[in-house]
């Protein structure tokens, strides 16, 4: 879902880079400025080992816009922006329970279409 903001973000003209994993995190901190906006999303918003990262981020003034699961949670909190989606589980197998993001692929074309406004008025 997040790869898929990144190519619409294109269609805008703004350049959005997908990082996946801690190591890649890093070594990008130093390349990330005031001028970019970080885009956090996360299950639970408590994942702990970007927490660091995060409170870099708001040491160096870096916007921060987090999608977490609807709750209170570290990362919500310490952004500039917090928008929640609510998970659904459900069975597919009786001893394996699923949990279905469409709530996420919602809340993530709801940021594209507002940022597309948002830019469509500042024109």
């Amino acid at each position: 879902m997040l790869d898929e903001f990144a190519k619409n973000l294109l269609q805008l003209g703004k350049r959005a880079i997908t990082i996946p994993n801690k190591t890649e995190l890093d070594m990008a901190m130093e390349m990330i400025t005031p001028q970019d906006v970080v885009l956090l999303a996360s299950l639970s918003g408590e994942t702990e080992n970007i927490k660091e990262n995060i409170f870099m981020w708001t040491l160096k003034n870096v916007p921060l816009v987090s999608v977490t699961q609807a709750g209170e949670n570290t990362f919500a909190s310490h952004s500039d922006y917090a928008l929640h989606y609510h998970v659904t589980p459900f069975s597919v197998i009786k001893e394996k329970k699923v949990e279905s993001l469409v709530t996420l692929s919602v809340v993530v074309d709801y940021l594209f279409r507002k940022l597309t406004e948002k830019m469509s008025k500042d024109r």
